[in-house]
């Protein structure tokens, strides 16, 4: 249930009473029905897991929690989709394995230091391998999580970078070529 005010942080007293009269109308049919269906209403703690399953599995940037030797335990289907995998395949599998030769070495000495003490995010640089045979640059952010309860892991946030890379590459050789033109003319007025 929802509520929206043109004016940020404000609310008539009108928007709230419609608020409590729907939560008042909507709520209890709910219930019944999920009562009816022999369903016990979801607690607090499932609403709240159901909601954060939603969010990671809905989200466009690629998640992964890997464990300080750089298996992956869990990857969202961004994440699956960024490498080919699918869920049986990537859980389990070598992260290590999908980063590309000449960054795996950095990437796994990144990952030792951060399984060894907790510490601020870091950024890591590199291609990861797709199944099809292909490369894509990335950028993904790591966190120590090891000692956040549930989670014991070092959780990724990776995105495929290869748009933006080429458009700093379609951006410096506009510039170069600006830059020519600029040196050619024999006499520049500024």
């Amino acid at each position: 249930l929802a509520c929206a005010s043109r004016t940020p942080g404000r609310f008539g007293r009108g928007q709230l009473d419609l608020v409590a009269l729907l939560a008042t109308v909507a709520v209890p049919p709910v219930l019944r029905l999920e009562a009816e269906r022999g369903e016990t209403p979801p607690t607090p703690n499932e609403r709240a897991l159901g909601r954060f399953q939603a969010l990671v599995e809905l989200a466009s940037e690629g998640l992964a929690e890997v464990d300080p030797m750089g298996r992956i335990r869990y990857a969202n289907p961004a994440f699956r989709d960024l490498v080919g995998l699918g869920p049986d395949e990537t859980a389990g599998s070598s992260l290590l394995d999908l980063v590309h030769p000449d960054e795996a070495q950095a990437w796994a000495a990144a990952l030792a230091r951060m399984g060894a003490a907790p510490g601020p995010p870091v950024t890591l640089h590199g291609r990861l391998r797709h199944d099809d045979g292909s490369s894509r640059p990335v950028e993904a952010t790591a966190s120590n999580q090891v000692h956040t309860a549930g989670v014991h892991a070092i959780v990724l946030a990776t995105r495929d970078v290869t748009a933006r890379l080429d458009a700093e590459r379609a951006l410096a050789a506009e510039r170069d070529l600006l830059r020519e033109i600029l040196n050619a003319i024999p006499d520049p007025v500024f």
